[in-house]
């Protein structure tokens, strides 16, 4: 036998009807499995059919029916329908390329209000890579308008943190182009990063955005919802650090935020809790270049100039003020005259006799500084601007041109009452309004002809509101 391999080798040829098996098979196997040259050359060719052309051909068939229109209409259909349904969004995409089996590429996305189908935002293009417990996205541009931010917030709270996808605890994101749009024009440019985990117990977001026209600078949001307590809350935190947000997008959390003007900007820490009864929310930093006249024109008097409110702390619980503490300063303006005399009236400021006394609507100022304190007990004020003479109490306005002082600080605590009758003495121009002249005392709430004064009672400081408390920490927030 091994002549005969021999001359078989010689020749060029292999004898395989003579190639041993391996010893491990029994020699009985061995003689059993010896085929004809034939049935082997037969049973290569099927074998390489069947695990080379056919998976070949069958890869080739699947990769040209990707390609065609309507498979790529049916997967369309079929991520429109999963993202609608989990961010409670009416989602369409233009087009959806699988790059590899776990990596998609996303063109032209576009999200509409569920029941309106207004256009809420536009994503040009979003690589998504799926992974077993995280999946991660990045997107090129993002283009959203400015109006409906709150509602892209909400529903992002409702869906992704209030019903978190245990099955994917983890989700990163990166956006490097936000624009933020106002009726078609951009007004504020971010490049963003975010991060969301959840588990059973909580579901956390996190946000860290950088203005593109201030590189260096970096600000954070951070919202947690706690799921394992007995009623559900959330915790919201926004932390500027050193850049500075404009009213447009201030206005997106709460729509008041536009009253500080469209120049307005904040810098510094914004906390918000609440559950699905009550809400608290704490500020503390600095409103910069707020329009005195966007804050006047509701209270039906004339303010202009624009200033500077620096927060040290504050309290809303509910919709309802609690406490708030700061320092408010301003730049030249005008102030009008008979809100200086009602000043004088109902707060108990110190205004020169000229001053109150003269004819024009309106006088000149170069300067406002006071210091200002809110809470159940009452209203404080106390000025800020440094007296050029000895033993002379500081004022909260003046005119640094020639040293005349136009106010000084109120001799005693100003009452609730009658900071709600300063603010709405105005309003109640052309309605009677309950006050007793004798005591210059009334009750808030009496006279609510006018939206703004039903805010105001609704706003003004009580004692009887309790602050939300938080769960992370067993102490309540400080009234």
């Amino acid at each position: 036998m091994a002549r005969r391999d021999k001359r078989y080798l010689s020749k060029g040829k292999i004898a395989f009807s003579t190639i041993k098996l391996p010893s491990m098979l029994p020699h009985r196997w061995g003689k059993r499995l010896k085929t004809y040259e034939s049935v082997q050359r037969w049973l290569c060719r099927f074998v390489f059919v069947i695990f080379a052309i056919l998976p070949t051909v069958g890869l080739l068939v699947c990769w040209t029916w990707s390609l065609t229109p309507w498979y790529r209409a049916e997967v369309r259909k079929t991520w429109n329908s999963q993202l609608s349904l989990s961010l409670g969004l009416d989602i369409k995409i233009g087009d959806v390329a699988r790059v590899s089996p776990k990596h998609f590429r996303f063109t032209n996305i576009e999200a509409f209000h569920p029941e309106s189908g207004e256009l809420l935002g536009r994503i040009d293009q979003a690589d998504v890579n799926q992974h077993a417990k995280r999946w991660s996205a990045r997107i090129v541009s993002l283009r959203c308008d400015i109006k409906s931010v709150a509602f892209l917030a909400s529903q992002f709270h409702d869906r992704c943190l209030c019903q978190p996808n245990l099955a994917i605890p983890v989700v990163e994101s990166s956006v490097n182009h936000l624009v933020l749009t106002s009726d078609g024009q951009s007004i504020e440019e971010f490049s963003v990063v975010s991060k969301l985990v959840c588990d059973v117990n909580r579901s956390v977001g996190e946000f860290q955005y950088r203005p593109l026209r201030e590189k260096e600078l970096l600000g954070r949001v951070d919202v947690e919802r706690f799921h394992a307590v007995a009623s559900p809350i959330t915790r919201t935190v926004v932390n500027t650090g050193e850049s500075k947000i404009s009213s447009w997008l201030m206005s997106a959390i709460h729509p008041a935020a536009r009253m500080l003007g469209p120049n307005a900007t904040f810098q510094g820490e914004f906390n918000w809790l609440h559950d699905k009864d009550n809400w608290n929310a704490s500020v503390s930093g600095a409103f910069d270049q707020v329009a005195w006249s966007h804050l006047a024109d509701p209270l039906n008097t004339t303010l202009i100039g624009q200033g500077r409110v620096d927060l040290q702390e504050s309290l809303v619980a509910n919709g309802q003020l609690m406490k708030a503490r700061g320092l408010l300063s301003s730049q030249a303006g005008r102030i009008e005259r008979d809100w200086l005399r009602r000043s004088e009236e109902w707060l108990g400021i110190g205004v020169m006799r000229d001053v109150v006394q003269g004819n024009s609507d309106t006088i000149p100022f170069e300067k406002i500084g006071l210091a200002f304190q809110i809470d159940g007990t009452g209203f404080y004020l106390q000025g800020a601007i440094p007296a050029r003479q000895a033993n002379v109490a500081p004022s909260m306005m003046a005119d640094g041109r020639d040293g005349i002082v136009y106010a000084r600080e109120p001799s005693e605590r100003v009452t609730i009452d009658r900071l709600y009758s300063w603010l709405t003495s105005r309003l109640a121009s052309s309605h009677p309004s309950p006050v007793q002249p004798a005591t210059h005392q009334r009750v808030i709430g009496n006279d609510l002809s006018n939206p703004l004064s039903q805010w105001l009672s609704k706003v003004l400081p009580t004692q009887q509101a309790m602050p939300l408390a938080s769960p992370s920490t067993p102490e309540r927030i400080q009234r």
